[in-house]
């Protein structure tokens, strides 16, 4: 219930400073949250299901932000910034963050430095464009995940679980998306560097599954942590 911790106190801090900007995107998030949640105190949900409940969670999310990211691949940039096609990709993208947090979680601590990794990151684009809401949220996420990892590294006496990885996934998402939309002149390509990990293992993943004939969305310990991990305890 480490997760559930993080949850709590990020939304009161922000309920009490009555920013709605960031209370609506957890309003948003409660669909594909609520289930995760279930998960964790042992009521199972099925995958396909908990798939379509984080897209309808990610898809209300992106259309609350204004100023989507717009791509330049000049030849095609007809098609890629269409604001349909923006919302639907991002979207995914956030699916694919949100999967990827929960994928890389099974090593003690391993999800929760890859996430302040990721904030910190969206916090230097904050501190550069002296955006308050972005060093705000970064910040006192990091705040709470530092604490939180006092608890569970490299000892885990509480973990994230489902429910905490899909709501670092979320904001982590949220943010990036958030932040390159309302900041056109950043580099694009570096908000997929600021992702990467937690994109990485969910493509791969997927396409290994694929390729073996599995289901992509049946749970494994073929990622790559694990083979790292399983390396070195030979």
């Amino acid at each position: 219930f480490g997760g559930l911790v993080i949850f709590i106190f990020f939304t009161i801090y922000f309920f009490t400073n009555l920013n709605y900007q960031i209370l609506s995107v957890i309003f948003c998030g409660l669909i594909c949250l609520i289930p995760a949640l279930l998960e964790d105190i042992g009521l199972k949900v099925k995958p396909l299901i908990r798939l379509i409940l984080i897209f309808i969670s990610t898809f209300l999310i992106i259309t609350l932000i204004k100023d989507l990211p717009r791509f330049n691949i000049v030849s095609i940039n007809l098609i890629l910034n269409n604001y349909v096609f923006q919302i639907v990709f991002f979207s995914i993208a956030m699916v694919i963050v949100i999967n990827g947090q929960n994928i890389i979680d099974g090593t003690n601590g391993l999800s929760a430095f890859t996430s302040i990794s990721s904030l910190l990151c969206i916090l230097y684009i904050g501190l550069i464009n002296d955006d308050i809401f972005i060093i705000e949220s970064c910040i006192f996420m990091i705040i709470l995940i530092s604490v939180f990892l006092t608890f569970n590294y490299p000892i885990g006496k509480i973990f994230l679980g489902d429910f905490g990885c899909y709501f670092l996934g979320l904001i982590i998402g949220y943010l990036v998306i958030y932040s390159y939309g309302k900041y056109p002149e950043l580099p694009t390509f570096s908000a997929a560097i600021i992702v990467i990990y937690q994109a990485y293992e969910v493509i791969f993943s997927y396409l290994r599954k694929f390729l073996n004939k599995k289901s992509p969305l049946q749970a494994d310990n073929n990622h790559t942590h694990s083979n790292v991990y399983k390396f070195i305890k030979i």
